[in-house]
């Protein structure tokens, strides 16, 4: 079997080898600067898996560029210098992307045991991968790497195939599961809402692509384009999946209306909230933060769920009424029985007996809401 060239600390690189290697070294810097900018931009709370596997999947990607810059272009002479860089963020990079992924996969899979098994496949294949392939980088970098060559450049197509697979089955999980979602529903959840899954769809597909080129340049021994062509490759993924997973939770928590032109996100403030009888559930209805506007949604919170936890199963449609606020005083007109509705304190009246307060000269924007309400129950 033949042996990649590249693999121990002697790389002679051909004029044109060198300067792809250089164009994916840049490709993959510069998406590291521009996504850690992204990350403390995008998050206002530093915690969570989403958070540190993004922000760890990003900064692995700078040290495992700079370890093989340092080796091929023969800039650091200390050998175990560039190898533990390059074993640092290998491990951060790949294994992390696939946290990535896992990390936002609750969203749209509500199986508990599933998801536990693709979090116990991740673990397992990084003890599989990444234990072997350290001991034996080392070994050939070292200053006798004879007899740690030949296994490193077998073992390395294994991981490799091993890491396609399962980026691969995740990656269909997406697809399969927004597929499913997308079929039954139609048209309800809106245009925007449509555009993120179909995203969701297509950007999966290109992910599972970039990882066959991997594969492909990897079986055809190019291990020095390889490695850096890696490095790039992970950085244009992991930037895909951050801008459509922010898009998806934007969806699931009710800032990515239907009319919302694609990426914009609407914050919604609150006129109040009404709590029904059943005390387990409140619904609260949208508007925007001046009084001229449009109140365009509601949302609905299941028991025990937190607004963050919210999944696609636990969205409900919910008819709605387009309502014009002209002033103040209209504003005030929302009440429904008594002021204390609009801090949050009221129950919905009975529909039969309720009597509603009306003043005369004006048309009642209250009046209207209700009765379309009775109208759609």
């Amino acid at each position: 079997m033949a042996v990649d060239s590249g693999i121990g600390h002697e790389v002679d690189l051909p004029y044109s080898t060198a300067l792809a290697i250089m164009s994916f070294v840049a490709i993959a810097l510069y998406n590291v600067v521009e996504l850690s900018f992204s990350i403390f931009v995008t998050f206002k709370k530093h915690r969570g898996l989403y958070f540190w596997s993004v922000l760890c999947a990003t900064w692995g990607i700078a040290p495992y560029t700079l370890g093989f810059t340092f080796k091929n272009f023969d800039l650091v002479q200390i050998p175990m210098l560039y190898v533990t860089m390059i074993v640092i963020g290998w491990c951060f990079m790949v294994t992390g992307q696939n946290v990535v992924l896992y990390s936002r996969l609750h969203l749209i899979v509500r199986n508990e045991k599933r998801l536990k098994w693709i979090l116990a496949m991740i673990i397992i294949n990084a003890i599989i991968c990444h234990g072997p392939i350290i001991v034996l980088v080392y070994g050939a970098n070292s200053a006798n790497p004879e007899p740690y060559i030949l296994p490193y450049s077998i073992y390395e197509k294994i991981q490799v195939t091993i890491f396609f697979l399962q980026e691969t089955f995740i990656s269909a999980i997406y697809v399969y599961e927004t597929a499913r979602i997308l079929r039954p529903e139609g048209d309800l959840r809106g245009r925007s809402a449509r555009q993120v899954m179909s995203h969701l769809i297509w950007v999966n597909f290109l992910i599972i692509g970039l990882d066959i080129t991997i594969l492909a340049i990897e079986y055809a021994g190019l291990y020095t384009v390889q490695t850096t062509y890696k490095a790039a490759v992970y950085s244009i993924k992991l930037k895909m999946e951050f801008a459509i997973l922010n898009r998806l939770i934007d969806m699931i928590q009710g800032r990515l209306p239907a009319g919302s032109s694609d990426g914009q996100r609407s914050q919604p403030t609150h006129i109040g909230s009404m709590k029904p009888r059943n005390k387990h559930k409140s619904i609260h209805l949208g508007s925007p933060a001046d009084t001229t506007g449009t109140v365009g949604f509601a949302s609905y919170t299941k028991p025990g769920k937190k607004q963050g936890d919210i999944g696609l199963d636990d969205i409900r449609v919910v008819k709605t009424a387009e309502v014009t606020v002209e002033s103040e005083a209209a504003v005030a007109e929302l009440e429904f029985g008594s002021k204390s509705d609009l801090e949050g304190e009221a129950s919905f009246p009975d529909r039969k007996n309720s009597k509603r307060r009306h003043s005369p000269g004006r048309d009642s924007l209250s009046s209207s809401v209700v009765q379309f309400a009775n109208k759609g129950s």
